[in-house]
């Protein structure tokens, strides 16, 4: 019954996905990971290079003929996600009454329904990390040879999709650390784990080829924009409650520190995979703007946890904590699919300018304008608009640069309106000549 109703979601999802996904432009993000995988490479300037290669696998044909091919790899992980939502939540002790609405809904909640159909690279990053979570929490009960190898995989996979993947090494290590009283501690396995990670490491730290500055040194360049947002802890607790739902937010109170005396230590592996995640954005957010998508990798943690909370009610009062965890279920499904629609421009099309969803329409438009005017070569410091120009105008020859050059000229020598009077988007394409003649570009968004 229970694979049953996991199969029939997916399917429904993987379905209604697949029709958004050919309907919606795709987001500069996506046609910039869609290029990096025309090239495929050991490693990328913003990236580790997972998301490409992933996308690689996508016959070239086919991803030119519509954006869900160009989503296909990320759209067959979210088919999955239910399935190893549910996994993680019996390894961490939930019967099945509680697993399975806690899994439908960590599965459909708003950041797992976006990262099912937008090719980012928290896609493949939140799949290992569920999967590398379910390890540790076996571990923590008993362990084998397979499961330490399979922990120490997960963490090359995780570290090869996003740098914030090496925080997966936490929970694994909890879970060898905290052993039962008497529990051998498997260290040869355990080198041989921090091993196989170390080498994913050397693929991301290492400089490569054409991937100057690197990611690590990218990411770190945020820091020279760092200025004072006291608020920044508050708006990253409303990013993750908005991006898991309220209700299976409150699994935060099964995160606290465990009894001491119980035998159980799942918990606490989980709570190693939300806090220390929590923490670093909580302070990273103080100096600088932290995106909302960042915590994604601690909602497994969360998901299980509300599992537990919900587990724990069910022997007091049944009937109401099962209705708990339907609604929960529910509102989640139901959240995520307005966000589709809004993002599609169904639901409150002027609405749609105002906000993310913008960045999901227009570039179409702009590239047409842009190649038709007869340009010439094309530079530009602003990767939405080489990938979107790029992406769309194939015959264009677009160069991203370091430095465009756009400052010794007057922007407002030329420019294009991307106008979408139904959707309420106004982006402005600001033109002028560089000193080698080639025509320098860059966009704002009028408000």
């Amino acid at each position: 019954m229970v694979l049953r109703v996991l199969l029939a979601a997916s399917a429904a999802a993987t379905a209604g996905r697949m029709v958004w996904a050919g309907a919606v432009e795709l987001a500069p993000d996506e046609a910039y990971y869609w290029l990096w995988s025309r090239a495929p490479a050991m490693g990328y300037r913003d990236h580790p290079p997972l998301v490409a290669w992933m996308e690689a696998l996508v016959p070239t044909a086919m991803g030119a003929v519509s954006p869900a091919w160009v989503r296909l790899p990320v759209i067959l992980l979210g088919a999955f996600m239910p399935l190893a939502a549910y996994l993680l939540i019996r390894a961490a002790g939930a019967s099945r009454a509680s697993a399975l609405p806690a899994a439908l809904a960590g599965a459909f909640c708003p950041a797992a329904s976006a990262g099912a159909v937008i090719l980012t690279p928290d896609a493949p990053l939140t799949m290992v990390w569920i999967l590398g979570l379910a390890a540790a929490l076996a571990l923590s009960k008993g362990w084998t040879p397979w499961l330490v190898v399979a922990g120490g995989a997960a963490v090359a996979i995780a570290l090869l999709a996003k740098l914030s993947g090496l925080l997966l090494a936490l929970p694994l290590a909890a879970a060898l650390v905290y052993r039962p009283k008497g529990a051998p501690r498997p260290v040869a396995l355990l080198v041989a784990a921090v091993v196989l990670a170390c080498a994913a490491a050397a693929l991301v730290f290492l400089p490569h080829e054409g991937s100057e500055p690197g990611p690590l040194e990218f990411q770190m360049g945020r820091l020279s924009e760092a200025g004072i947002h006291p608020l920044g802890p508050l708006e990253v607790a409303g990013a993750i409650i908005g991006l898991a739902g309220v209700l299976p937010a409150a699994g935060v109170l099964m995160l606290g520190r465990p009894d001491a005396r119980c035998t159980d230590l799942r918990p606490r592996v989980l709570a190693w995979g939300f806090w220390p995640v929590i923490s670093i954005l909580a302070g990273l957010s103080l100096i600088i703007h932290v995106e909302a998508n960042w915590g994604a990798v601690a909602l497994p943690s969360l998901a299980a946890a509300w599992a537990l909370l919900v587990e724990r009610g069910l022997a007091r009062r049944p009937g109401r904590w099962l209705a708990l965890a339907w609604s929960a279920a529910g509102s989640s499904l139901a959240l995520s699919t307005l966000m589709h629609l809004h993002a599609a421009g169904i639901l409150a099309p002027s609405w749609v300018g105002k906000g993310p969803a913008a960045r999901l329409h227009g570039w179409r438009t702009m590239a047409h304008l842009v190649s038709t005017s007869d340009p010439g070569p094309v530079i530009t410091s602003d990767h939405e608009i080489w990938a979107a120009l790029s992406r769309n105008a194939l015959d264009l020859e677009v160069t991203l640069v370091a430095d465009d050059g756009a400052g010794l000229c007057e922007l407002e020598q030329g420019s294009w309106r991307v106008k979408d009077v139904k959707l309420g988007l106004d982006r402005e394409i600001l033109a002028c000549r560089a000193d080698d003649g080639r025509l320098a570009l860059r966009s704002r968004t009028l408000r």
